[in-house]
């Protein structure tokens, strides 16, 4: 699996005209981000923490719920008293968060057990570079992804679950590049039940395993969906249930198509951009991307296409107030952001450097040829003395 060229790139090995491609759609997708509108959110760390008020909606479920409340009453409740609407059912998180608060019922522990699994991630992510392009790569990918969880320093990112769902994804992704595809259903499941937008994730995990003829995975896989689907009907009952009269949960509310717009800001939630103006988080998914997919082991396949769905997925769903959803697929693109420079490297080989090498070799020829041809008199005249 190991690379023989340390941080080679699927592109040093693209003809001319392939590679020309390859720069002018990551130039294009430049442009668009560029193009798209500013920030949403407020700049800043301290007014961006601060603006997660959703973490006070969960955090005051979860106290009711250790109370001694019922989850879907106290959800209500809460929703309705903090001017939350209460029509979808998405609203209502099934109450997978709050088991995981009542058997940590600290703020300590709970951000422990999170960094705990951070930390899990960040090994399997640096073991998984690293046997692919060598320390180096782990190395680079190990530093992308402390400055992408680096908000873990925060005691509200802890009541979010796309969170504890993005790094789970990233432990799942990884421990199936690596063989260990037991270990990344068990962390895809538990994504899942965190978080439904980790089911598109799922779906993806299921059809590489089916397409790599993984029986045992696939069925693994289909055991999950199916069983999650039971649980989400049971969970849509009784919030059904509890809604006001005249309310269904028939909303469509997210699926709004925010475009390049939701996408950057969904972006920009990696720790080290949320400081940074519009056009680096503009220059940073188009490059990320590109070195996303210039990993060459076919193992990449379920990261690089996982980061990719996500982001076409909030091309068409999430309300500006969503964007903290970019914890869903940040950490998987630090695999990108880490290999970027290299891609860029080699796409500058094949375009300059390998054609200029290429007409130097031209000329030598040339030369040789020309001196070939001006030394065959001589030559003659030699061996016509020689004969006499």
């Amino acid at each position: 699996m190991k690379s023989a060229r340390p941080f080679s790139t699927v592109y040093r090995g693209l003809s001319y005209h392939q590679a020309l491609a390859v720069v002018i759609l990551t130039i294009a997708t430049f442009e668009v981000c560029l193009l798209t509108g500013g920030p949403i959110h407020p700049i800043g760390l301290s007014n961006l923490v601060g603006h997660l008020r959703d973490s006070v909606l969960f955090e005051a479920v979860a106290a009711k719920v250790q109370n001694g409340d019922n989850y879907y009453d106290a959800t209500a409740y809460e929703l309705s008293s903090q001017g939350y609407p209460t029509k979808s059912v998405f609203n209502w998180r099934m109450p997978s968060y709050v088991i995981l608060f009542r058997v940590l019922p600290t703020l300590f522990w709970r951000r422990a057990l999170l960094l705990v699994c951070t930390l899990i991630a960040l090994r399997l992510a640096c073991s998984l570079a690293s046997s692919e392009n060598g320390r180096f790569a782990g190395l680079a990918v190990g530093l992308v992804l402390t400055g992408d969880c680096a908000w873990q320093a925060y005691p509200q990112p802890v009541y979010f679950m796309e969170t504890w769902s993005g790094i789970l994804i990233l432990i799942s992704v990884c421990s199936i590049a690596m063989r260990r595809w037991r270990m990344g259903v068990a962390a895809g499941t538990l994504a899942l039940l965190l978080r439904e937008l980790a089911l598109p994730y799922c779906g993806i995990a299921l059809l590489l395993a089916w397409k790599r003829r993984e029986k045992q995975e696939f069925i693994s896989w289909c055991v999950v969906i199916c069983v999650y689907l039971v649980l989400f009907s049971i969970h849509y009952h009784n919030v059904q249930v509890r809604l006001p009269g005249g309310e269904t949960t028939g909303n469509l509310g997210w699926l709004v198509f925010g475009g390049m717009r939701f996408v950057l800001e969904t972006c920009s939630m990696a720790y080290f951009l949320m400081v940074l103006p519009h056009w680096c988080v503009a220059l940073y998914l188009p490059l990320s991307l590109l070195g996303l997919f210039g990993w060459r082991s076919r193992d990449f396949a379920l990261i690089k296409l996982t980061a990719t769905a996500y982001i076409l997925l909030f091309l068409c769903i999430g309300i500006p107030v969503n964007y903290y959803w970019g914890w869903m697929y940040t950490p998987t693109l630090a695999f990108g952001t880490a290999l970027s420079p290299f891609a860029v490297r080699d796409l500058i080989h094949v375009l300059i450097l390998q054609p200029k090498k290429q007409v130097d070799d031209d000329s030598s020829r040339a030369r040789d040829r020309e001196l070939s041809v001006s030394d065959r008199p001589v030559r003659d005249e030699a061996v016509a003395d020689a004969s006499e």
